[in-house]
């Protein structure tokens, strides 16, 4: 879960948006397997890996984005880096694009669009298709460097249901991550 943010005041309105985390609590970890351990065990060498839940909390990049957002999104903890945060796509329909690890990788990582249409509203999840390579989404540049078909990453767009957005003239969009 994060906030949608606009780091560009001279040009606010045009693309250029990103979801930010909150803080902690954006976070919801179930019991992993060994993905999640296996990457703290080669990122985060000083950590513990059977203390896995703590160190997904943690941010020692010290640039506002924990280690499970950065372990969802193939960012380097140790490095403050914001250019993997998801970001908005308003091409011909809206999308969220962002890059995450294949379910190859780790198939318990559950991905959720949450929305609401007042700032004071719930969040709550909304239908959405998953848009990859097949659909044209660019596999370029992602973050392990391997070509698509090696990569542990691809790169999706999220294309949240047209008939539901169509009920409001302004929504606020969220994107919830689960590691079970």
């Amino acid at each position: 879960v994060g906030l949608l943010v606009q780091d560009d005041p001279d040009s606010p309105f045009d693309s250029g948006y990103l979801l930010r985390p909150r803080d902690a609590g954006d976070f919801s970890a179930g019991s992993p397997g060994s993905p999640v351990k296996d990457w703290i065990s080669e990122k985060l060498s000083a950590s513990d890996p059977e203390s896995w839940q703590a160190v997904m909390l943690e941010d020692p990049d010290h640039d506002s984005i924990q280690n499970a957002l950065e372990y969802v999104l193939g960012s380097n903890p140790l490095s403050a880096d914001n250019s993997f945060l998801p970001a908005i796509d308003d091409g011909d329909d809206f999308g969220i694009l962002l890059t995450r690890l294949k379910d190859s990788v780790d198939s318990g990582l559950k991905i959720e669009v949450l929305a609401k249409k007042k700032l004071a509203g719930s969040w709550e999840a909304i239908a959405f298709e998953t848009h990859s390579a097949q659909q044209g989404i660019t596999q370029e540049n992602l973050p392990d460097g391997n070509a698509f078909s090696a990569s542990s990453f691809e790169r999706v767009r999220l294309v949240p249901d047209p008939n539901q957005l169509s009920t409001s003239e302004r929504w606020f969009f969220s994107v919830q991550v689960t590691i079970d």
